[in-house]
């Protein structure tokens, strides 16, 4: 899962420079193990239109000036830490590509990407919202104990 954040400056006509914090969150999904994004998996094609018309009409606004996009990428913790932090790394960089390639003017120094090799924040939130999931509590009280990272996976 990707997590990306746009945040964009604007120029107030007193040519003093005014931030404006836009803050929303965008999630665009991953098949088990893969990397690449796919427009038609899940939810992934009305988030991607729905990011670069969001972006589109920020950029339009009377003297917006990009100012930094965030991107955050996890990958969820079943699997070796290592292929996770693989697979986090090259979710981030493939959602890179497509922010370039859409708005060239959000340069490669004002992207900010951060990954996380585990998301058990996030396994956790599924957890929640399904209660028919298999060991479902357990696995709920193995997340929110003082194990280790390795005994969790366990």
């Amino acid at each position: 899962m990707i997590l990306l954040l746009l945040v964009c400056g604007l120029d107030s006509y007193a040519q003093d420079t005014a931030l404006k914090h836009i803050e929303k969150r965008y999630n665009i999904y991953f098949r088990v193990n893969r990397t690449e994004i796919e427009k038609d998996f899940g939810t992934n094609s009305s988030t991607i239109e729905e990011l670069r018309q969001d972006i589109s009409s920020t950029l339009e606004m009377e003297g917006a000036l990009p100012d930094s996009l965030h991107i955050i990428s996890s990958a969820s913790p079943e699997g070796s830490f290592e292929n996770n932090r693989r697979l986090a790394q090259a979710r981030a960089a493939n959602t890179k590509k497509l922010i370039l390639s859409m708005f060239p003017e959000f340069k490669d120094a004002i992207i900010n990407v951060v990954y996380t090799e585990e998301n058990w924040h996030g396994l956790m939130q599924v957890l929640k919202a399904h209660p028919e999931f298999p060991q479902r509590e357990e696995m709920m009280q193995i997340i929110m104990g003082d194990n280790n990272l390795q005994a969790k996976e366990l």
